[in-house]
Formats: C-alpha cells, structure tokens, sequence
C-alpha cells in the first residue's frame, strides 16, 4: 500500500509553520525571497522556456479598460528587476473583454560559467557555488535521498523528485496529520517540490528501495527493488519468495500511478539506475541472478534472461506504456552489474558498471584486469554494439554514474584503488579508494581524466553536466580532499562533497558538508537555469549554507540547490 499527501501552493512560511507543528515533521528553513506569489485575480500565463521568453496571460478577469495596460511577469516571485528579468505589458483589446498575452517579459533562463550577467535572476553573476536553499526530509528512524531528478514537466512548471528509502515516520511538506507513517520495515518514497520549495506531493510504498529517477515529459519514472509485496498504486506486486526483485513505477505530474512492474523469481535482482528518451521510453538496467522474466513483447515473444552463475548485468528497455521493448544481458559465472546509464540526443545509450571475468557484447569481449573492473559502453537505441572500454584497474575501479553531454561526450565517475588507464593517461593511488572522474569523447576515445583524493577513502557517486558542459560530481570522503588546490579538510566522519568542472575538467568551484559524524552526497541533477541539486543523507548535523541542521532519527535525507 501507499501513503499519498498533495498539496497546494501555499506560501513557504506556512510550510515551515505546519511542519514544525508536528512531532515527527521535518522543518523547512524559511527562504522569504522564495515565497510563491499572493493569488491574484487575473490567470496566469505559460512559463518561459530555457530561452528566458515569457508565456501568455490569462482570462482572469470579466471585463477591462479597453486598450488599457498592465504590468505582467510570470516568472517566480522575486525575480522581476533582478538580473535581466524584467516584466512585461498585457494589453485589453477593443470591446473591453480580454486582456491579451503578456508581451516583452524577460523570465530566467540557463546561467552558466561563462555568463557575463545574470541571466537566471538570482542576484548572482558568475560560478559562485553558493547554496540557495535546502530541504531537510527526516523524522524518526532512518531516511536516505538516493535520487534526484529535475525537469519541466509542462505548463512552465520544473519540478524537483527525491527518492530514496525510510524508515519510520516522516513528512515531507505541508499537514502535520499527513505525515508518512510506518507501512513495512524498510520503505521506498517519492517526494516532489517545485524549485522554489513548495511541497508537491509524497508517497511511502512498503519494503522496497527506490535507487533511479528520470523525468519522462510530464511522466516520471522510479526504479530499484521490492523484498515484500508494493503496491505503487496499481494493485498489489506480490513476491513469490522471500527475494528482492527488480521494480518500475511511473507517475504522472501529481504523483498518480500510471504503471508498475516487478520482475524477479527466488534470487536477487535489483535496478540501480533509469534514463528516459526523447520518445519516453525507460532504459533501465541493475542485477540480477536467477530468471529475470520480462514479460512480453509487442509482438508475443517473451523476453526472459537467465544468469550464468554470479550476478550478471541486466540493460532493459521499456515504452511509455511499461511494455519491454528488448532486453540485454551482460555476464559470466563472476559478479557484474550496471550501476548508470545514460541517452543522448540521438538516443543512443551508455551504460557503465562494474564487474570481473569477463563481458560478451558479441562483437567484441572485455576482460577484467582486477577483481573488480569498471566498464563503460555505447549501445543503439535499437541496444546493438557501437564500443566499449574498461579502466585495466590493477586493484580495483567502480563506476557508478554516467552523464552525457549536448554533443555527446561522456563523463563517468566513481572510484579506484591501485592503478587505471583510460587511453595514454595513467592515475595511481596509494592508500583507500580516490574519486575517479573520466571524459570520453562520442566515440569512446579518452578525452581526460582526474583523480581526487588522499591515504583515506574518497568515492564520486553521480555525476551530471549542463547546457555548456560543465560538469557537477557529488559523492562522500573521509580524511581529506583537495580540488586542484581547494582543501576540503574532513571532520572526523564521512562527509558530502560537491564539485564542479569545466568541460576541461579544471575546478569551478567545490564545497563540502559534514561533521564528526556520517554525511554523504547520493545524487545529483542540474536544472534548466544551470542550478545543481543534491540529495543525501546526514546523521549528526550539518549546514548546507544556512545554519546547521540536526537529523531527528538514525539519518535523515537533505535536498539542496547550489547556484551554478
């Protein structure tokens, strides 16, 4: 079963108000300069696009001056006069009747590195780093953002998705009696806001983990693995056995239940990751042993995978429908997985992983050079070969996320121990795990590298890029870590990092977050305007740039905008 809560666009200084009236609420720290619009009572027009163009007004009033004008702007409050935004002119027509669309307002739009002025309307010219405003998402027992997706899903409206897994009680947003309760030991949410932080909607489904999200035009889709019965909204997934098998849910823009699908016999399967093309079909892949039964075709034929000894990666495609489309499996009698994946314009896929002994895509096998190897690979939309390539880690490599960029580069992070090659470049390390962060060109050739880290264990756990190319990566370290001259001094626990680079992979900025206790940064996403937003999780406290906060349970999961 479910716990759904909705709710309006209430102004954020009632959010914080109710949230902190409830026993096991989280409280959201007041951002006044963020506060939705009062109503008015003229309808508002459609949102502007990246582009920064302004949309229509509305039919809001019954009659009007005839060829009087008014000042309109439907960018988010706070942003008219600021940087280049700027409002514009709606104009009554001749009978009096209606007011016509908002003309000349200039709405934020893409900021990044390079600009010489504000062109997102935050106050802020540059590559500041600076955090805007966070979002703590705890209460009792154990909460973890384990994925963070960003998209304008129609009308204008970006919208922000965190998911992750729980235990205990929670809240998310607005209504102390709508907080999400205990349903099964360990749970799976989904939590959505708007980027000026007013609360969406968030359910709570039973004994399941949510590892991917993926914004899918209005849609979204969430992935990762069941141990019980779920329900998303459909009906109940029953388990067979007491297994984890693999699950995928979409949502529409208010979080109603469009489809579900759990796939899975008396083994372990799970998904880690999802990506979405421009048709909206759902790539997704993870690991499985045993069966993994898909279900069938459009045309009848039914897509089943069977393991060939340890776990195996597992690269599926579904349409916007649920259907598979087709299937691909990756492995022999060792360990593998698929850990990320990632579509380009074209809508071809890359998908990275890990694994040892060796991996078949037919035309051409890779081989492990270590116990543990990474792999990065190119496959049509239609899932046949193009190339691949390992880092020959002589201890160890992990990959665990992969963006790709407007012209088709490639970024993949994660970490290493001893020794990995991409092309000419070698990167060595002496103690624990360092980051690891790798740019390929579109045709898999090696375009750089960086290694980040000291004696203790660093490790880069996603990674995504913006319109100009740069590159975000977040992730968690002890000890201590410097970026290209930027120390970043541990506190004595695990503590979060966030970096970002330029396409040359030089550092724009770095921050870090943590204390004496456990801190780490799970995902991360950039949005229209060039913002970053990380999830997490912290225990003991930690200040993401506007005072330290205090997790209420065993961990709580934080979200965070960063200015580009």
């Amino acid at each position: 079963m479910s716990r759904a809560r909705r709710a309006g666009s209430s102004a954020l200084a009632a959010l914080a108000l109710a949230c902190t009236s409830a026993g096991a609420c989280v409280f959201i720290a007041p951002f006044p300069e963020l506060a939705p619009d009062p109503p008015g009572e003229g309808g508002g027009g459609g949102g502007g696009d990246a582009s920064g163009a302004g949309g229509g007004g509305g039919e809001g009033q019954d009659s009007c001056v005839p060829r009087a004008q008014t000042a309109c702007y439907d960018g988010p409050h706070g942003t008219a006069g600021v940087g280049r935004c700027k409002a514009g002119v709606a104009t009554c027509n001749d009978d009096g009747t209606e007011v016509g669309a908002c003309a000349g307002a200039i709405l934020p739009g893409f900021e990044g590195c390079g600009a010489d002025e504000d062109t997102n309307c935050d106050g802020r010219t540059g590559c500041t780093g600076a955090p805007v405003q966070s979002v703590p998402l705890g209460g009792t027992g154990d909460q973890r953002g384990l994925a963070v997706a960003v998209g304008q899903r129609g009308e204008g409206q970006d919208d922000v998705l965190v998911a992750g897994q729980i235990s205990g009680t929670a809240a998310f947003g607005e209504g102390s009696s709508e907080e999400l309760g205990e349903i099964g030991h360990m749970d799976c949410f989904l939590a959505s806001f708007t980027p000026d932080r007013r609360f969406g909607f968030s359910h709570r489904f039973a004994d399941c983990v949510a590892r991917g999200l993926a914004i899918a035009g209005r849609d979204v889709v969430l992935v990762g693995s069941a141990s019980g019965d779920v329900d998303f909204g459909g009906g109940a997934l029953a388990r067979d056995v007491d297994s984890e098998d693999v699950v995928i849910a979409r949502f529409d823009a208010a979080g109603r239940h469009l489809f579900s699908r759990r796939f899975g016999d008396d083994a372990s399967q799970s998904a880690a990751a999802v990506a979405v093309d421009a048709a909206g079909s759902a790539l997704v892949t993870g690991r499985f042993r045993g069966v993994l039964d898909l279900g069938e075709r459009g045309d009848g034929e039914r897509i089943t995978l069977e393991s060939r000894g340890g776990s195996d990666v597992f690269l599926a495609k579904l349409d916007a429908q649920g259907q598979v489309l087709w299937a691909k499996q990756l492995g022999d009698a060792e360990h593998q997985e698929g850990t990320g994946v990632a579509v380009d314009r074209a809508g071809n896929i890359l998908l990275v992983g890990s694994f040892a002994g060796t991996i078949d895509f037919v035309e051409e096998q890779i081989h492990g050079f270590a116990k543990s190897d990474m792999f990065i690979a190119k496959l049509t939309p239609e899932g046949d070969y193009v190339w691949s390539l390992t880092a020959s880690a002589t201890n160890a490599a992990e990959a665990r996320g992969v963006a790709v960029d407007s012209i088709g580069n490639v970024f993949v992070t994660g970490s290493f121990r001893g020794a990995v090659t991409f092309g000419e470049q070698l990167r060595r390390n002496e103690g624990d795990a360092d980051i690891l962060l790798v740019r390929l060109d579109a045709n898999g050739v090696p375009q750089w590298s960086q290694a980040f880290g000291d004696a203790s264990d660093q490790l880069g756990a996603s990674v995504a890029v913006d319109l100009d190319g740069d590159v975000v990566v977040t992730g968690s370290f002890t000890g201590n870590l410097d970026f290209e001259g930027a120390a970043h001094p541990g506190t004595g626990g695990v503590d979060a990092f966030v970096v970002k680079l330029d396409p040359q992979g030089g550092r724009r900025w770095s921050r870090s977050f943590g204390d004496a206790r456990e801190q780490e940064g799970a995902a991360v996403a950039v949005d229209l305007l060039g913002n970053s937003w990380v999830t997490g999780h912290f225990s003991g406290s930690i200040d993401l740039g506007n005072g330290a906060l205090s997790n209420l349970g065993a961990a709580d999961a934080f979200l965070v905008q960063i200015a580009p």
